[in-house]
């Protein structure tokens, strides 16, 4: 199924999905477990070094990423991403995508459930496919908006999710839940993080909006039962000091955040289950 698709240079770049049906599975015939790319009347199924895959699958979905040449539609590139596609998001230069899944930790009192997201990252920008990597972050990954490319760093929002399952004195099991928010910068040259504010919402809050723009970003988190939040307004002209104002708490939340320039930011979103909700924010 189509998924994305962009034009630059000369050259498209296609993003589709392909779904693994158990049921279908013959392992003397890859075509029924691995994407094909059909050209003409030639079926061949991608590559095992054009595959992506994380440590632990989650699924058995594919995003397989494509580039061809625009005019003569000769295919430039392939790979196929196992188990990544919550979230695609294409820059410039790369295309970024998601896999979340759960990381558990047994510890003497229970286990620790913690949700995690891996980000693959292709580069396209001189007319080939090139593997880049995986890099990991804690927490899940609403949008493609929540992440974004600027002069050699991604930067990357994510909501966090810890769950710790322990026996009581009554040998009931009892679930502790606590959610937040973080912000990632990370050099792509290294692919190491060089800056991070964690857990900067009130607890049990996550990310509804998120909007980068050059220098800064802006987050909208929420306790989207109690229609409740702050927005936060971060520089990041300086990775390794990274500073942050916010609103304070107030009414509704914002799922879209626009820069109106001018140190103006519009937030829409609701002020509750049935009303909508539009503010001017002064940075």
């Amino acid at each position: 199924s189509y998924n994305s698709s962009r034009i630059k240079d000369g050259k498209l770049l296609l993003v589709t999905e392909f779904f693994v049906r158990t049921g279908d599975i013959d392992y003397t015939n890859p075509k029924t477990f691995v994407p094909t790319i059909t050209r003409g009347d030639e079926e061949k199924c991608i590559e095992f070094e054009d595959i992506i895959y994380p440590d632990k699958l989650s699924n058995l979905r594919y995003s397989i990423v494509t580039l061809f040449d625009e005019g003569t539609l000769e295919l430039l590139g392939a790979n196929a991403l196992l188990s990544f596609g919550n979230t695609v998001y294409v820059s410039e230069n790369n295309i970024y995508v998601t896999n979340t899944h759960n990381k558990t930790e047994e510890h003497e009192d229970g286990n620790v459930n913690t949700t995690m997201t891996d980000i693959a990252i292709i580069n396209y920008s001189d007319g080939k496919l090139t593997k880049n990597g995986i890099i990991t972050v804690d927490g899940s990954i609403k949008d493609q908006w929540s992440m974004d490319e600027h002069e050699g760093h991604l930067r990357v929002v994510t909501s966090t999710f810890t769950s710790r399952e322990y026996e009581t004195d009554e040998e009931f099991i009892r679930l502790e839940i606590k959610r937040n928010v973080n912000l990632y910068a990370i050099s792509l040259e290294s692919q190491e993080l060089i800056g991070a504010v964690i857990a900067f919402a009130p607890d049990n809050e996550e990310a509804s909006s998120v909007r980068f723009d050059g220098n800064t970003a802006y987050v909208c988190t929420a306790e989207v039962v109690t229609f409740t939040d702050p927005v936060y307004f971060f520089d990041l002209s300086d990775y390794e000091n990274i500073t942050y104002t916010d609103t304070g708490t107030i009414d509704g939340f914002s799922s879209s955040l626009i820069n109106l320039g001018d140190g103006f930011l519009l937030g829409i979103g609701q002020l509750n289950a049935s009303t909508l909700k539009i503010e001017v924010y002064e940075q």
